[in-house]
């Protein structure tokens, strides 16, 4: 994975191809592993750029999160595995968090709706 994307050449994949990819990854038992395996992999480019950064970023202050972005995200997939657009939602449901400014890190003041373009 890590050569492949090192070469660019996951951009020459059929998005539909991804689709069916995504979709798969997210009907399994433990469907965090799909974005965790992307992110090992140093495979979030070309298709998962909304992500670049998030496993450096926490996902809130340490009273409320003990995870980075991606760590909490793959958590809550794994919470609501059984249901594939329910993993989906949960797959994006912070995406606005890579957005906050570092200056008021560990907080995310307005990442709802700083995600809903990402998303």
């Amino acid at each position: 994975m890590k050569r492949c994307a090192k070469n660019g050449w996951l951009a020459d994949i059929a998005p539909d191809r991804i689709g069916v990819e995504l979709r798969k990854g997210l009907s399994g038992a433990k469907p965090g592993n799909f974005l965790r395996l992307l992110i090992q992999g140093n495979c979030l480019e070309p298709w998962f750029t909304e992500f670049t950064g998030a496993d450096d970023i926490p996902a809130g202050p340490p009273e409320y999160h003990d995870k980075s972005v991606t760590g909490h995200t793959a958590a809550i997939m794994d919470e609501v595995a059984g249901n594939p657009l329910t993993c989906w939602m949960a797959m994006c449901h912070d995406l606005g968090k890579v957005l906050t400014a570092p200056d008021i890190l560990p907080s995310h003041y307005g990442h709802d709706k700083a995600g809903v373009i990402p998303a």
